[in-house]
């Protein structure tokens, strides 16, 4: 191990394999200091977070262009951006990336760790959003370690460990080869981040194993080839050592919190409403036969061409799904045997509340659950969709808010209240029995992340293009698009599509001579989720913020208010989703706790932000995918990315009924009974009549 920040020769000869040999140098003597303060460094393109390191790894600049050029397509529906995946791609094409971060992290003098702050938190966040792999991996050094580590013995790998799913990759050459005394480390990892499909060299079935990842050794033997196998296994650290890329892991501060309705979907102990749907395949492919040749027809693969009138109608062609990999495989049975194991503990849910308050509410509320409000909602309605507090910072004495102390609730709540927000409206039946049976039509749509609707068309966004589609599946209309899209929503205000972008907000009206258009331009941080309402637009900070912006459309896109914990969420919490219900009333948000490992939905006032109920989520993984979707008569439908388990929640934010499907649900929408599903592996929307 390097004993100084200097000990980085640019000119030495190393090859990019010896990242996964390099155990040797991890420090055994002593526990190093915690990484701290990296997670306040910004988040910026690749090529600026490598500026600072250009001047000591010759030809960076070149090795960063070729990762970006590498990297250009999104890889299955991972949700990375271009330099998330462009930076793990360098990590494994440039030797000197791995070799000189690692020594930083293995110093004791953490000051060495400075000039790769900026770069650390970019790749830390991408395989931070990528799924943790449980499973057995390897890695290996030359020479006898064996004698260094003893069963029982507990130690921690300061590094990044690159780890390879397949044993036999050691056996190679260029490895630790057929000759000599070898070790081999055989890691049951729980925390593995699986970078195959980024990695330069795809063959190497690479597992990327955080830095301060803590293990216990299982046994120690010596094989009769002189091949020493130590068997550890990933253990959860005794304290944290490396804070998360978003800084929002902190052990929760105790706060007087607002009483909420508690409900847990989890260990429920009350039978269901409805049963979920029984898990039945299609009888018949959902992929329709190919279009002749005399009908037009566009792949959202292809590049798009000229912009379509809006009077022609095309097809989106299919094309055969993409292969899985073993690991991929391997993780897809056990997402299965999950939500089957999930799906039989939801038989029954639980009414146990915990009462601080005693609000004045009917029979029939109390067995769906406790609704908690305050005095501030005794509103008209022409005010309930205001959003705003007694108890702010001013930021600007005209209408910018920074609201960040938490509000008191009142215990004076009353059926009056109750009905002003709760309007009379017409009664929308949706019959989702119907998701049990064979799609009306199904269609190929490749990295159609995002769905909205403007109650007559589809806006779908495959790569480099936005494309409105029929409730046939029938392309109306397409455009090119030069920026990747974060979240869509459409605004009956404006009567036009918003696109959310990673840092701009664009406007989207085909009756307009400019289709597209900014109205926002470099939001003060990355956002990445959006809902709007009449004139008010919510936004949340990327990737399990914890800040919400709202935008005022009527005052040509002021930012009117800026709500901050206590009140966006707890300490501790990551919102992931957040969606206005059908009359703007309320919010559905989804947080996740990363100290619990525990997922929620909450149905909150959409006029000040307080809790009304909560409901607790399976399927916890880290701050991101739990995802909703805005139903009529307020109600909502919250799903987990890439599992077959929906959740629909009624007006009073009770859990109504549990939903399973036959595959893994990516996005969705609906239109009045028209409602379309987002599937992975394979890539298709399928259409359905509920």
């Amino acid at each position: 191990m390097a004993a100084r920040c200097s000990d980085a020769d640019p000119s030495l000869v190393f090859s990019s394999r010896t990242r996964f040999l390099d155990v040797y140098n991890e420090p055994t003597k002593k526990i190093l200091s915690p990484i701290r303060n990296y997670e306040n460094s910004p988040l910026v393109s690749l090529e600026e977070s490598v500026s600072k390191l250009e001047h000591f790894i010759k030809d960076l600049k070149i090795d960063v262009w070729v990762a970006k050029q590498n990297s250009e397509e999104e890889v299955g529906n991972d949700h990375l951006k271009h330099d998330e995946r462009a930076s793990i791609h360098l990590y494994t094409m440039c030797p000197s990336v791995p070799r000189l971060l690692n020594e930083a992290l293995r110093i004791d003098n953490r000051e060495c760790l400075l000039p790769w702050f900026i770069f650390f938190r970019l790749f830390l966040t991408a395989l931070w959003k990528l799924k943790s792999v449980q499973c057995t991996v390897w890695r290996g050094m030359k020479g006898n370690y064996g004698a260094d580590l003893r069963k029982g013995q507990k130690f921690f790998w300061w590094g990044f460990s690159s780890c390879t799913l397949s044993r036999k990759v050691f056996e190679k050459e260029q490895f630790l080869g057929n000759y000599g005394v070898g070790t081999l480390f055989k890691i049951e990892c729980t925390h593995g981040k699986n970078i195959t499909n980024y990695s330069y060299y795809e063959n190497e079935e690479e597992v990327l194993l955080l830095p301060c990842s803590y293990f216990e050794v299982l046994n120690v033997g010596l094989e009769e080839n002189d091949m020493c196998i130590i068997h550890v296994k990933q253990l959860p650290p005794p304290v944290s050592l490396i804070e998360s890329p978003v800084p929002l892991i902190e052990p929760p501060v105790p706060l007087t919190e607002s009483p909420v309705t508690s409900v847990s979907l989890i260990e429920p102990l009350v039978p269901l409403i409805e049963p979920p749907v029984p898990l039945i395949e299609p009888l018949m492919s959902l992929i329709e036969p190919p279009v002749s040749l005399a009908e037009p027809s566009v792949t959202l693969i292809e590049p798009p061409l000229a912009i379509d009138s809006p009077g022609e109608s095309k097809v989106f062609s299919t094309v055969s799904s993409e292969q899985l990999s073993r690991s991929q495989r391997r993780r897809q049975k056990q997402k299965q045997k999950r939500v089957v194991k999930i799906a039989d503990a939801l038989t029954t849910t639980t009414n146990e509340v915990k009462e601080t308050i005693t609000p004045k509410i009917t029979q029939q509320q109390s067995s769906l659950g406790e609704s908690i409000l305050s005095k501030e909602q005794k509103t008209t309605p022409e005010q309930s969709v205001s959003i705003k507090s007694n108890v702010f910072l001013e930021t600007n004495k005209s209408t910018d808010q920074v609201i960040c102390t938490e509000p008191k609730l009142s215990s004076e709540a009353s059926m009056a209240t109750i009905s002003k927000l709760h309007p009379k409206t017409t009664t929308v039946t949706i019959n989702f029995d119907r998701l049990n049976t064979r799609p009306r039509k199904s269609i190929t749509a490749i990295n159609c992340l995002r769905i909205a609707t403007d109650n007559q068309y589809f806006l779908v966004c495959p790569k480099d293009r936005l494309c409105l589609l029929d409730r046939e599946g029938n392309e109306h209309w397409s455009i090119k698009r030069n920026f990747d899209v974060d979240d869509l929503c459409y605004s009956t205000y404006l009567k036009q599509f918003l696109i959310l972008a990673d840092y701009d907000l664009y406007s989207l009206d085909v009756e307009r001579s400019t289709k597209l258009r900014k109205e926002i331009t470099q939001f003060a941080r990355n956002m990445d989720e959006c809902s709007c309402h009449e004139n008010l637009f919510l936004v949340i900070k990327d990737y399990g913020g914890h800040i919400i912006e709202v935008w005022d459309m009527e005052s040509n896109w002021k930012l009117k208010k800026t709500y901050q914990q206590p009140i966006s969420c707890q300490e501790g919490q990551g919102i992931c989703t957040i969606r206005f219900s059908s009359d703007g009333n309320y919010l559905g948000v989804t947080l996740t706790e990363p100290f619990t490992e525990k997922a929620f939905f909450q149905l909150r006032n959409s006029k000040d932000m307080k809790i009304l109920t909560k409901v607790e989520l399976p399927f916890y993984e880290g701050y991101c995918n739990h995802y909703i979707l805005s139903l009529p008569n307020n109600e909502f439908l919250v799903y987990k990315y890439s599992e077959k388990l929906m959740f629909l929640i009624d007006s009073n934010g009770q859990r109504k009924k549990a939903i399973q499907y036959t595959k893994g649900v990516c996005t969705m929408a609906i239109i009045n009974n028209c409602f379309v599903i987002r599937t992975n592996r394979p890539d298709e929307l399928h259409f359905y009549d509920l």
